[in-house]
């Protein structure tokens, strides 16, 4: 039997025809041995030097500074702004008074994101399993933490098929038993992921509200007229 594996699940499977003279026990243990070494196989092609993602724990921390910073130095800039344009006012008239409006909501709301995703994740029961079925039963699929199958047993009925319908059964109670343990996984570990597209808006929604603080203080100077 030959298997073969991409994206950390089964692509393919061929099941020679002599195989078929196998008892159902054998073949079973035959076709779980061809994905857990296509699988084996495919984790190990992985490049080990790939960058590693985001961390959220790192983008808090990091956020956090730049919060600290960030609106210290807006807090200085308005402050001088607001006596700058108090000693304006005693010989002129000026309208306005710029102020980050809506940037600390946003800064907050982006922290938030990222602390709910910065937790550290629970670790598996090591009793997890997922499950699954194909041909009405009749082959089935056990697969453990680690992407393995633990256990796939072929009922005798289900060799009355075909090698290739039976090896696509197969490939079938094997894919979904580890769709299964990964749903799992996420269910028990509380997996939190970055919602990419919220930040995005975030971040837009920041420039937006930093090119209005730039506008109100432009629009206050372009107020200011002599008595």
């Amino acid at each position: 039997m030959r298997a073969v594996a991409e994206q950390a699940r089964v692509k393919t499977l061929r099941i020679q025809p002599r195989a078929m003279a196998l008892p159902p026990d054998e073949l079973a243990e035959c076709a779980r041995t061809a994905v857990n070494e296509a699988l084996a196989d495919l984790r190990s092609a992985m490049p080990s030097d790939a960058g590693p993602g985001v961390d959220p724990a790192a983008a808090l921390e990091y956020l956090n500074q730049v919060q600290v910073e960030g609106l210290r130095t807006l807090e200085l800039v308005t402050g001088a702004l607001e006596q700058a344009m108090a000693q304006i006012r005693q010989t002129a008239a000026a309208h306005g008074t710029p102020a980050p409006h809506g940037l600390h909501r946003i800064v907050e709301e982006v922290q938030q994101t990222l602390a709910a995703v910065s937790r550290p994740p629970q670790e598996a029961p090591d009793d997890l399993e997922g499950t699954a079925e194909a041909a009405q039963g009749r082959v089935r699929a056990v697969a453990e933490p680690g992407g393995r199958i633990r256990s796939l047993t072929v009922q005798a009925r289900a060799m009355r098929s075909p090698s290739q319908e039976l090896a696509e059964h197969i490939v079938t109670a094997v894919n979904n038993a580890l769709d299964d343990l990964q749903a799992k996984t996420r269910r028990e570990t509380e997996i939190v992921e970055i919602d990419q597209r919220r930040l995005d808006e975030l971040r837009e929604s920041a420039m937006r509200q930093s090119a209005e603080f730039m506008r109100s203080v432009s629009d206050m100077i372009n107020s200011i007229q002599p008595r």
